[in-house]
C-alpha cells in the first residue's frame, strides 16, 4: 500500500492539468483520512478492550423482562447500516474498476517509472495491482466508517434497557422499599458502565469527526466541480455520485446516532422522576435527586473538543459545501 499511495502522490505533485487534479486530489485526502482513522483506533484498542468487557456486563445487569425487542432492533439496524456502507463502498469500487478499465486508464492516476499503456499486458497487470490495492484501503476505510454509528447503536441499545430498568423500580409486585433501594443502587452502578462507555467512544469518535469536519466540504466540492466541468463518460459519473454518496456516508450516520443518545440522555431524567419515589423511603428520595442532578449536563461528543457531533453539525457541512460549490461556479462564470 506505501508504494502505491507514494506514485499516487507524486502524480498528483507532477501533474499541471487542473482536471486530473481535482480527480486525484478527494481520493488522496481519503486515504490519508483513512490511515488516521486507522492509527486513531489501533492507539485505542486498550479502550475497546474495556468496553468489550463492560458491555458483558450489562448483558448480566440488564436481563429486562419483554424488552428483547430493543436488542433485536439494535442488531437489525447495525446489519443494515454495515450493509449499506459494503454496497455503497463496493458498488464504487467496481464501477470504478469497469470505467477505467473501458477507457484505458487506471482508476486513480498514479505516477510509475514506465509507460503502461506500451503493451495490453502491462496495463493490465499494473491495473490489476491498483485494483487490489484501492479494494484494501477502501474496505478498511468501510471498517472505520461503519465503527461509529454501530458503536452508537450499540450503546444507545444499552441505555434504552437501563432506562427500562429505571422505569420499572417500585413498580414490581412482591417487592418492597429495601428491595427497591437495592435495585437504585444497582443501577447507579450501571450508569456509571454507560459513562465509561460514552467516554471511551468520546475519545476516539471526536478525533475520527474531527478530520471527517474539516475535509468533508473540500472532497464533496472537488467532486461535484469535475462531475459539472469534466468531459466525462457515464461509468465515470457514475463512479463520481457514488463516491459522493460515500463522503456523506462518512459523515450523516454518525450525526444522527450521535444526536439520538444526546435526546435519549435528555430524557433520562423524565425517566427518573416518573419512578414511584414518593412511596419510597426518605434514602432513596435523596439518591432519586442526585441521580436527577448527574443527568442535568448533556451529554454530547465533541469533535475535537470544539464542534458538536449532531444534526445541526451535519447541515452545518452541507452548507459549507453548497457555499463553495457556488463560490466556484461564480468564479468560472
Amino acid at each position: 500500500m506505501g508504494i502505491s499511495s507514494l506514485s499516487m502522490i507524486l502524480y498528483l505533485v507532477f501533474t499541471t492539468i487542473l482536471e486530473e487534479f481535482l480527480q486525484s486530489l478527494p481520493i488522496q485526502i481519503i486515504f490519508i483520512l483513512a490511515n488516521w482513522k486507522s492509527l486513531t483506533i489501533r492507539m485505542n484498542a486498550d479502550k475497546l478492550s474495556e468496553i468489550e468487557d463492560y458491555l458483558i456486563y450489562l448483558d448480566q445487569k440488564l436481563q429486562i423482562p419483554n424488552r428483547k425487542d430493543l436488542v433485536q432492533d439494535a442488531l437489525k439496524t447495525s446489519w443494515n447500516v454495515f450493509c449499506t456502507f459494503i454496497v455503497s463502498y463496493w458498488v464504487y469500487l467496481i464501477t470504478g474498476a469497469i470505467g477505467s478499465y473501458t477507457n484505458q486508464k487506471l482508476p486513480v492516476e498514479s505516477w510509475f517509472p514506465f509507460n503502461i499503456t506500451s503493451s495490453d499486458e502491462i496495463f493490465f497487470m499494473t491495473w490489476s495491482y491498483q485494483n487490489v490495492v484501492y479494494a484494501l484501503q477502501v474496505t478498511r476505510n468501510m471498517g472505520c466508517d461503519a465503527f461509529c454509528p454501530i458503536y452508537l447503536i450499540i450503546l444507545i441499545c444499552q441505555f434504552d434497557l437501563f432506562a427500562a430498568k429505571v422505569e420499572r423500580i417500585g413498580t414490581v409486585i412482591g417487592k418492597g422499599p429495601k428491595d427497591n433501594l437495592t435495585e437504585l443502587k444497582e443501577c447507579f452502578e450501571i450508569y456509571e458502565v454507560l459513562m465509561r462507555i460514552f467516554n471511551h467512544l468520546d475519545c476516539i469518535i471526536s478525533r475520527i469527526m474531527l478530520t471527517t469536519f474539516l475535509i468533508t466540504g473540500v472532497i464533496t466540492s472537488c467532486s461535484v466541480v469535475q462531475y459539472l466541468y469534466s468531459d466525462l463518460t457515464v461509468p465515470d459519473k457514475a463512479g463520481i455520485a457514488i463516491f459522493f454518496t460515500g463522503i456523506l456516508l462518512e459523515l450523516a450516520p454518525c450525526c444522527y446516532y450521535a444526536n439520538n443518545f444526546m435526546e435519549k440522555t435528555d430524557q433520562l431524567v423524565n425517566v427518573i422522576y416518573n419512578m414511584n419515589w414518593y412511596e419510597q423511603g426518605p434514602e432513596f428520595r435523596k439518591m432519586v435527586i442526585i441521580f436527577m442532578e448527574m443527568n442535568q449536563k448533556k451529554k454530547v461528543i465533541l469533535a475535537g473538543n470544539l464542534k458538536e457531533v449532531n444534526l445541526a453539525a451535519c447541515m452545518d457541512i452541507f452548507k459549507f459545501t453548497y457555499t463553495l460549490i457556488a463560490f466556484v461556479l461564480q468564479m468560472s462564470g
